[in-house]
């Protein structure tokens, strides 16, 4: 099998339905279940905030990572951060989480960012995988308090 990393478009993300199984296994304590607001994505999208890319097994969607690309002010420099990541369950053995990854940092490299930074579920399996990487390193933590409507 041959997963192939290539652009695609928020909408091809929502009738994958691969954004309710990321909703099942990342969804963040305190926070309600995602329900993807795909307007502002695709205006996102439109003025080159965000940019959309997947995992595919031929014509079928099988991952996805969501990326977004700051200039910091506090900084002055270009940061790239992952909004969302995803790969389907069985075919994370396939490496499609790992090439999704792999894509990002060559994207972060040629937007000349000086980092890549990741938020993952605490206890997940990405913070799992992240933590046992050498690449990357824990530098901060994110603390959530939860208001209700």
């Amino acid at each position: 099998m041959k997963i192939v990393i290539k652009p695609c478009t928020i909408n091809d993300v929502v009738q994958s339905g691969l954004l309710d199984l990321y909703a099942d296994e990342c969804q963040l304590e305190g926070l309600p279940r995602p329900s993807a607001d795909i307007s502002m994505y695709e205006e996102m999208c439109g003025f080159k905030g965000l940019h959309v890319v997947g995992a595919w097994d031929n014509t079928q969607l099988v991952g996805f990572v969501t990326v977004l690309t700051i200039k910091i002010a506090h900084y002055g420099k270009t940061l790239v951060t992952i909004e969302s990541i995803f790969a389907h369950a069985d075919y994370r053995k396939f490496g499609a989480g790992a090439k999704l990854l792999r894509y990002v940092e060559q994207y972060a490299r040629e937007a000349n960012a000086i980092g890549l930074l990741i938020s993952a579920p605490a206890g997940g399996k990405l913070s799992s995988a992240l933590k046992r990487s050498k690449k990357y390193r824990l530098s901060n933590e994110v603390f959530m308090r939860g208001f209700s409507e």
